[in-house]
């Protein structure tokens, strides 16, 4: 999705732990920049024709775009909730707006915005899940709110205390070089640029080297860093006045006419520094002032911690995750609201890493109710983000109990019958092989015994006694197989022989660890496709599919109430008149 400017309304900051175990607050937002460009689609007027330099919308911010029984959302409140929703507090940044709502499912945020209306209305919004998690969002922006509050009062570091973080201060010059292969050219050029000659011109139309194209200037040299020349001759630099010309002299490449072109003495170069500098220095005390002020916190309020043993519990399956492993403000915190689900469920996130990202929320809310113990709070902006995202915890919150609902309706054998019938082709045992085989060496012994068979003698009766198949005290018999586990090169021979038949002539097999072995098979039986019967069926995937088929059904009839129940018509696709929000 093409953006303009940076994502959010502040600038972000990853500090690092240093020391300190578990980790430190990884990503604290130090609000240094607020403004953002505004671009896209914002505001613009419905027009019949664009540029292609000017992105022009169909729609005005003003325009309605979801209608219900009871209010209506605009594109400017929808563009914002689809903006709000993926933690952008600006969604006139963007360009492709109305493409981007598109592809964000515009159905899926009437949804969302009428499940939120009813849960609100069953009384959910005080479910300390809805709770929690509002709460854990607060702590991902409270701690910018102290950061600069707090932290960018206590720490306003003056001009002499930030320049003692400057590395040592050393005069420093720029010349200019011209290079000539002989000491005769050398000093005519260095008359002619006495004479007051362009030297850069010069230099650009005659002088040697790679330099020459830029004009031979060098970058900034002091004795410690004198790049191509030693450190005696940068003094000889430093010391001579601002445009002073030395005579000819020969250094490595030929023979040199230079000219001082600035010169800047250590207080100069402290202030460039400085100049230069300056928000990064103050930016990386804050950072460690902010680090310290954390550790301390954390080190105040043992009252807000996470129970490591409980973690440990929940994720080897001794207790259920409903299990909450933290309790700050009476509010239950489980691994459901304070751990993404992904990295519960990904075996390459360990115990070590859940336990550090729980150890960060704590800091965070540490950090937060400090900030709420000395009156801050976060911005109106950032309460609609939050409450705008605390619609999708609502309605997941309604969507959840639904589901819970109608899974926990008891699974009888009737039901499983039923659902058995209806889906005949999951329970039904594929078309099956019953293959004999006889096992060789080389072709030659294989063609011997094929000419036994030929003649009419029994094939199992020979495999048991021929070849090097590890079947032979079963007669060569291997069991029946369905295709899907058959190797294709014994397939493709199988495929049109009938019960009793036997291969026409050796064929080989590639093996697995190189080589070859040449083969001989019957078809000693083909069963064909059969209902599995119910006793052999495995009841906990049928009750499974039942509970999932019941749970799609309930989320059907959720999105189809809700629909009659504040209405819904979709005025964001062009022609589309009113739509059904369940198609």
């Amino acid at each position: 999705m093409p953006m303009k400017g940076k994502t959010g309304g502040a600038l972000k900051m990853r500090i690092s732990a240093g020391k300190r175990t578990p980790a430190l607050l990884c990503a604290v937002f130090f609000i240094l920049t607020a403004a953002l460009l505004a671009s896209g689609c914002a505001g613009t007027a419905v027009t019949e024709t664009a540029t292609a330099e000017e992105k022009v919308c169909r729609y005005k911010d003003t325009d309605p775009i979801l209608k219900f029984k009871d209010e209506v959302l605009t594109y400017g409140e929808v563009k914002k909730i689809w903006a709000y929703s993926t933690s952008n507090e600006n969604p006139d940044q963007f360009e492709d707006v109305e493409e981007s709502l598109k592809e964000a499912n515009i159905k899926q945020i009437a949804v969302n915005h009428l499940a939120a209306k009813r849960a609100r209305g069953m009384g959910l919004a005080s479910d300390n899940y809805y709770a929690a998690r509002e709460y854990e969002m607060i702590t991902r922006y409270m701690p910018a709110v102290y950061a600069e509050k707090v932290i960018g009062v206590e720490v306003s570091p003056t001009d002499a205390e930030l320049l003692a973080m400057s590395p040592p201060a050393l005069p420093e010059v720029v010349v200019r070089i011209f290079v000539a292969k002989e000491m005769d050219k050398a000093k005519e050029v260095y008359e002619r640029i006495k004479s007051g000659e362009d030297m850069e011109a010069l230099i650009i139309k005659e002088s040697l080297g790679l330099s020459a194209q830029t004009g031979g200037q060098t970058r900034w040299m002091t004795v410690q860093n004198a790049d191509k020349f030693p450190a005696p001759v940068v003094q000889k630099f430093l010391d001579a006045e601002t445009g002073h010309v030395f005579e000819p002299f020969f250094q490595d490449v030929g023979f040199l006419v230079i000219r001082v072109e600035e010169k800047h003495s250590p207080e100069e170069v402290q202030q460039i520094w400085l100049a230069n500098n300056r928000g990064e220095a103050v930016f990386k005390l804050r950072k460690e002032a902010f680090e310290a002020r954390v550790i301390e916190l954390v080190d105040k309020r043992k009252d807000v911690d996470f129970d490591n043993e409980k973690v440990r519990d929940i994720l080897s399956g001794k207790l259920p995750k409903t299990e909450p492993v933290a309790k700050i403000k009476g509010m239950d915190f489980t691994l459901d609201i304070l751990v993404p689900e992904l990295m519960r469920m990904s075996s390459s996130h360990g115990e070590d890493k859940i336990a550090n990202h729980l150890s960060k929320f704590i800091e965070r809310a540490v950090v937060t109710e400090e900030a709420y113990s000395l009156g801050l709070d976060i911005s109106d902006t950032t309460k609609e983000m939050i409450r705008v995202k605390g619609e999708r915890n609502l309605s997941k919150l309604l969507k959840d109990k639904i589901a819970r609902d109608a899974e926990e309706q008891p699974v009888t054998d009737e039901d499983m019958k039923k659902y058995v019938e209806e889906n005949q082709a999951d329970f039904t045992e594929p078309m099956r092989w019953c293959i004999s085989l006889m096992e060789f060496d080389t072709q030659e012994s294989a063609a011997e015994i094929n000419v036994k068979v030929k003649a009419g003698e029994d094939f199992s009766g020979l495999a048991k006694v021929s070849g090097i198949s590890a079947a032979k005290e079963s007669s060569g018999a291997i069991g029946c197989y369905p295709k899907v586990e058959i190797p294709a090169e014994i397939y493709n021979v199988i495929e049109p022989m009938s019960k009793g038949q036997c291969s026409q002539e050796p064929f080989s097999v590639e093996l697995k660890e190189g080589g070859d072995r040449w083969l001989l098979v019957q078809v000693y039986d083909v069963l064909n496709p059969s209902p599995v019967p119910f006793e052999r069926v495995i009841k906990p995937i049928v009750e499974g599919r039942i509970k999932t088929q019941r749970r799609a059904k309930a989320m059907s009839e959720l999105i189809n109430s809700l629909a009659d129940e504040y209405g819904y018509e979709n005025c964001f696709i062009p022609n589309s008149g009113k739509e059904n929000v369940s198609q």
